[in-house]
């Protein structure tokens, strides 16, 4: 849980930047708004764990290897990526402490065959921010929901129990 002194951390200006960023990162996908909010060091990664998420030509812009460093290549990566996160990602809860900030929501995926309709593969977005409020990391991961909703049973089972 975030404290008082915790939202100390955070001025004016650091909370206007992390709201910009919070939506480039919900709807506005343009890749000229990156160049403002990429740090040089920037590192990306892409984990798709079990997840459909790898239906997406992501892979061939990314190569072998989930991770992508640096400015230029970050951005060549999000480029690619750009069209598919800004139409079929939908963040539904967003959490931000400190320098860094979690929207969690789902990506719409294609029917496979015998499907009648489309799904959506429940993923976190994690974003961490630098001393100057630039990102320099970014990770998209599809989220296995039954070990989240177990470990946020158990915090809220332990809470309930030490109350009563």
């Amino acid at each position: 849980m975030t404290s008082i002194d915790d939202a100390a951390v955070w001025d004016t200006e650091d909370l206007v930047r992390a709201k910009q960023i919070v939506q480039l990162l919900r709807s506005d996908w343009d890749e000229s708004s990156w160049n403002e909010f990429l740090a040089d060091r920037i590192v990306l990664s892409v984990k798709p764990g079990k997840s459909r998420i790898n239906q997406f030509d992501w892979f061939r812009i990314i190569g072998s290897n989930p991770y992508v460093a640096g400015r230029e290549n970050v951005l060549r990566v999000l480029k690619g990526i750009s069209v598919d996160l800004g139409s079929k990602l939908s963040a539904t809860a967003k959490l931000v402490c400190d320098h860094d900030i979690v929207l969690l929501g789902d990506l719409a995926m294609q029917p496979e065959i015998g499907e009648i309709e489309a799904i959506s593969e429940p993923v976190v977005l994690y974003v961490g921010l630098d001393e100057d409020g630039k990102i320099e990391k970014m990770m998209l991961a599809a989220i296995e929901l039954r070990p989240l909703v177990k470990a946020i049973l158990d915090v809220a089972r332990s809470g309930a129990s030490h109350r009563g």
